[in-house]
């Protein structure tokens, strides 16, 4: 079940962030690779703009894990999947119960976008082209079930191509269905902090798997940090409590 939420993690992740830079061809990428690839293989924009930057960010050989750095609450726990860091898992511990949720973070100092970057954590206001920006990741976020179901078509159809494929796998095998969309908003102000999220319910071979997700963006000295989280949808508040608190002392 841990692989699965892996996998579905960087799904999440992938869609997001090409949809709302309007790289439409990762549906595509994924179908060629019949499953979900390198994140270094998907075809990354270059624009001048927020999520060109981190996107970039992410996938930069340069960028490195930063919750080594952070001063966690007491009441959780990071390990490591990996030797950079940038994937693990986090034991959020309340009243005598334990949950754990995935983990992406890290640390980039951009490539693209640097000012779009300036602009969305530095300025006083906003400038129009932020805000339009913005708004359209919004928009995108609100259609990402669509984006995200008719990639799992097309995985199931690229699978179902290949010849050594016996049986053919069903189409539904894989579905979605968003109960809850948090849309690109400020966490903080002073210093800046962005974040959004999800509720969502996943289908895979019948079985229903709810899910929360939740991302922060934050400017941290002359770097940006960004991490997510993914559990499961009744552990949200939890996880997402303690979330709030690793984004206030990240950028501490």
């Amino acid at each position: 079940m841990m692989k699965i939420k892996i996998m579905l993690a960087a799904s999440i992740l992938c869609a997001m962030t090409t949809t709302c830079a309007g790289a439409a061809d990762m549906t595509d990428n994924m179908g060629n690779m019949a499953g979900f690839p390198p994140i270094s293989s998907i075809n990354i924009p270059k624009d001048d703009n927020i999520v060109s930057a981190v996107w970039n960010g992410i996938v930069q050989e340069d960028a490195k894990s930063f919750f080594q750095k952070v001063k966690l609450p007491k009441n959780t726990d990071f390990t490591p999947l990996g030797k950079d860091g940038k994937f693990g898992l986090l034991t959020v511990m309340e009243e005598g119960n334990s949950v754990p949720a995935f983990v992406m973070n890290c640390e980039f100092a951009p490539v693209v976008g640097k000012e779009a970057m300036k602009d969305a954590f530095d300025a006083p206001h906003l400038s129009g082209k932020s805000v339009s920006e913005l708004y359209g990741c919004n928009v995108a976020l609100l259609g990402m079930e669509n984006v995200l179901n008719g990639m799992f078509l097309e995985m199931a159809k690229r699978i179902n191509e290949k010849p050594e494929t016996d049986p053919k796998i069903p189409f539904n095998m894989l579905g979605v269905s968003f109960l809850n969309v948090e849309q690109i908003h400020r966490a903080q102000d002073r210093p800046r902090i962005y974040t959004s999220g999800v509720r969502a319910v996943f289908f895979i071979d019948g079985f229903a798997v709810p899910v929360y997700g939740k991302g922060y963006v934050m400017k941290y000295g002359d770097k940006y940090r960004l991490f997510s989280v993914l559990t499961t949808d009744s552990a949200n508040e939890m996880v997402k409590k303690a979330a709030d608190r690793i984004a206030a002392a990240s950028v501490k």
